[in-house]
C-alpha cells in the first residue's frame, strides 16, 4: 500500500511540475518562435526547477534545500561517479540495444525520432547542462527525496542494496521519455531509450542516495549524455 501510494504521489508531483511549463511556453509560443536557441529550453528548464524547488519548501515547510541534495561538501564520491558513469553507460548500451533488437526482430523496423542537428556548444548548453542538472534536481531531488520518505524498503541487486524510492524515481524518469512517441518515435528506438533512461535513473539514484547529495548524480547524468552523443557521431560517421 505504501508503495502505491509513493507511486501517485510522485505521479502527482510530475504533473504539477509540469503543468506551469506547458502553461507558460505557450503564453509565450509567438515570442519564443522568433527567440535564440537558447531561450525556450533555458526558460523551460527554469520553470521545471523553479516549481521543484517550490514544491520541496511547502513539503518542508522550510527553505532548507539540503536533504533534498544541495550539498556540496563531504564524501560526494566524485571520482567513483566519473569512473561509474562510461560503465553504466555501456551496460546500458547492451541491455537496451538487446530490447530494441529483439522488437526490430518481431515487429520489423519502426519509426524514428531525429533530435535534429544541434552544434556541439548547442549540445552542450541543452543537454549536457541544462537537461542534466534540471531533470536530476527533479527526479533525484524533489521525487526521490519525497519517496525515501515513504518507503524504507531495498533490495540487492549484484550485492549493491537499491532503494525502492530509487526504483520508483528511476522507473518514472523513464516513462517521462516516452513524450518522444508523440514526436515520432518508434517501439524500439523508445524501448532503447526507455532502458537507458531508467539505468540511469537506478545508477544516479544509487549516488544521490549513498552520498545525500546531487552531485554524483549530476556528473553521472553529464557524463551518460556525453557518452550517447560520442556514440551517436560515431554510429554517424
Amino acid at each position: 500500500m505504501k508503495i502505491l501510494t509513493a507511486v501517485l504521489i510522485a505521479l502527482a508531483l510530475l504533473v504539477i511540475v509540469d503543468l506551469p511549463v506547458r502553461g507558460i511556453i505557450a503564453a509565450l509560443s509567438s515570442v519564443l518562435f522568433s527567440a535564440a536557441w537558447w531561450v525556450k529550453p533555458l526558460i523551460r528548464q527554469a520553470i521545471e526547477v523553479l516549481t521543484a524547488l517550490i514544491l520541496m519548501i511547502v513539503i518542508n515547510r522550510s527553505i532548507d534545500f539540503h536533504k533534498y541534495g544541495f550539498r556540496f561538501s563531504g564524501n560526494l564520491n566524485i571520482w567513483k561517479s566519473i569512473i561509474f558513469a562510461p560503465i553504466l553507460f555501456v551496460l546500458s548500451l547492451i541491455i537496451g540495444g538487446i530490447f530494441a533488437g529483439l522488437i526490430t526482430v518481431f515487429a520489423g523496423p519502426t519509426p524514428t525520432y531525429d533530435f535534429g542537428n544541434m552544434t556541439l556548444f548547442q549540445t552542450i548548453i541543452k543537454v549536457w547542462i541544462l537537461a542534466s542538472i534540471g531533470e536530476e534536481i527533479i527526479f533525484r531531488g524533489l521525487i526521490l527525496t519525497y519517496l525515501s520518505s515513504l518507503i524504507y524498503t531495498s533490495f540487492s541487486l549484484f550485492r549493491i542494496r537499491i532503494t525502492h524510492a530509487t526504483l520508483i524515481a528511476a522507473i518514472f524518469f523513464s516513462l517521462a521519455h516516452f513524450m518522444l512517441l508523440t514526436r515520432g518515435a518508434g517501439a524500439a528506438q523508445m524501448a532503447f531509450i526507455a532502458v537507458m533512461t531508467f539505468i540511469l535513473g537506478i545508477g544516479a539514484g544509487y549516488f544521490r542516495e549513498k552520498t545525500g547529495s546531487l552531485v554524483p548524480a549530476i556528473i553521472i547524468h553529464v557524463l551518460f549524455n556525453v557518452c550517447g552523443d560520442i556514440m551517436g557521431t560515431l554510429v554517424g560517421a
